[in-house]
């Protein structure tokens, strides 16, 4: 990454990815206000649906993690590398972009669980979840920087 233009393009392209990536987080946090305001009487939806759906949280999580060692992994990036150093920053951000799409999912599903259920620690549960996935995804620097100048 010794040429100006990489350096433009590399940091341009971390930008727009931390963005998104803090857009993301901030509509977590703008579902859980939600959530935790609006008025909910204790509901029993069907133990069935709730438990699908937590099974559906755990899943989600559990993929994003592995997905995303598959699509960080530094053979994939290798190949990638092949074609040039913009493929390489473009497919970094946008495997990062899925990945934290699938964590906001999280809280998605646990703004659901909480509407069906009228349970509002459900919606605490999942948000943490998603934060714990935001941390594990959010894209770093350094670690950009290693895989183009590998």
């Amino acid at each position: 990454m010794k040429n100006f233009k990489n350096i433009e393009v590399f940091e341009q392209a971390y930008r727009r990815t931390a963005t998104i990536v803090f857009a993301e987080i901030i509509s977590v946090v703008v579902l859980l206000m939600l959530a935790w305001g609006i008025p909910l009487e204790e509901r029993k939806a069907a133990d069935a649906i709730l438990n699908t759906l937590w099974g559906l949280v755990l899943m989600i999580a559990v993929t994003t993690i592995f997905l995303r060692r598959f699509l960080f992994s530094k053979r994939r990036i290798q190949e990638i590398k092949k074609n040039s150093v913009e493929a390489v920053v473009g497919a970094l951000g946008t495997a990062t972009i899925i990945l934290a799409a699938l964590a906001g999912s999280v809280a998605v599903l646990g703004f659901v669980i909480t509407i069906l259920s009228g349970d509002k620690m459900s919606i605490l549960r999942s948000t943490a979840v998603s934060f714990l996935l935001f941390l594990i995804v959010f894209p770093r620097k350094s670690r950009w920087k290693g895989f183009i100048e590998v």
